[in-house]
C-alpha cells in the first residue's frame, strides 16, 4: 500500500480521542469552530519558525496528484519520505495553484509526477499570509508574492483538506462532518 495512504490509515485507525463538534451546528458555531481550527492550524505553523514551505511535493497515485506541503523540522520518517512538524495537503481532494490570480498549476493537469514536481519546484511561495475558507468546503492558503493555494470538494465522500500536527494531532477537513480533529496514539515508523 502507498505509504501516504498508509500514513492517513494509521492515522485515522489509532485515534484515541476524536473530535467532531460540527456536527448539527448551526451556521455561527460552525464558522466559529472553522475559524479556530484555521488559527490553530496557522499558529503550529509559525511555532515552527518559518512560515515558508520547507518541503513542496506532489506525489501521483490512481490519477491523481495528491499534494503536500510540509513546515519546521522533519517530524517522522514513512518510507519513501519524510515527514514534517506540521505537513499541509490532501490525499484526494482537488487543488490549484494560483499565481496573479491565474491557474499556474492544478491537479488535474495531465502532466507525470516528475513534470508536477518540476514545476512545484520552480515556484518561490514565500511565507504564508492567511489560511482562509473560501466556502463552507474549500480551503485557500494564501502566501506573499500573490500566491494563493486552494483545496476545492468535488467529492462527497472524501477528506478536502488535512494538516498533521506536533504530538500527534491531525485536523482535516471533510465534506460530511466539516472540521474534525484527532489523536493518535503514536507516530508511524
Amino acid at each position: 500500500m502507498n505509504s501516504l495512504k498508509t500514513w492517513k490509515l494509521y492515522m485515522r485507525s489509532t485515534a484515541k480521542h476524536h473530535q467532531n463538534i460540527s456536527k448539527s451546528m448551526d451556521k455561527h458555531s460552525m464558522d466559529k469552530h472553522s475559524s479556530e481550527c484555521l488559527g490553530l492550524i496557522m499558529e503550529k505553523i509559525c511555532d515552527t519558525g518559518s512560515p515558508v514551505p520547507a518541503d513542496v511535493f506532489v506525489q501521483q497515485e490512481f490519477g491523481r496528484a495528491n499534494l503536500f506541503l510540509g513546515f519546521g523540522e522533519i517530524n517522522a520518517i514513512v518510507s519513501p519520505r519524510t515527514h514534517k512538524e506540521v505537513e499541509l495537503g490532501t490525499f484526494s481532494g482537488e487543488w490549484r495553484i494560483l499565481i496573479d490570480n491565474h491557474i499556474y498549476l492544478a491537479g488535474r493537469d495531465a502532466i507525470d509526477e516528475e513534470e508536477f514536481n518540476v514545476r512545484l519546484h520552480k515556484i518561490k511561495f514565500g511565507a504564508m499570509k492567511s489560511i482562509t475558507m473560501l466556502s463552507a468546503f474549500d480551503v485557500r492558503l494564501t502566501f506573499e508574492n500573490g500566491i494563493a493555494l486552494d483545496f476545492l470538494c468535488c467529492a462527497s465522500d472524501d477528506e478536502v483538506f488535512h494538516c498533521f500536527l506536533p504530538n500527534n494531532q491531525v485536523i482535516s477537513l471533510e465534506p460530511q462532518e466539516g472540521w474534525v480533529i484527532e489523536w493518535c496514539a503514536k507516530q508511524a515508523q
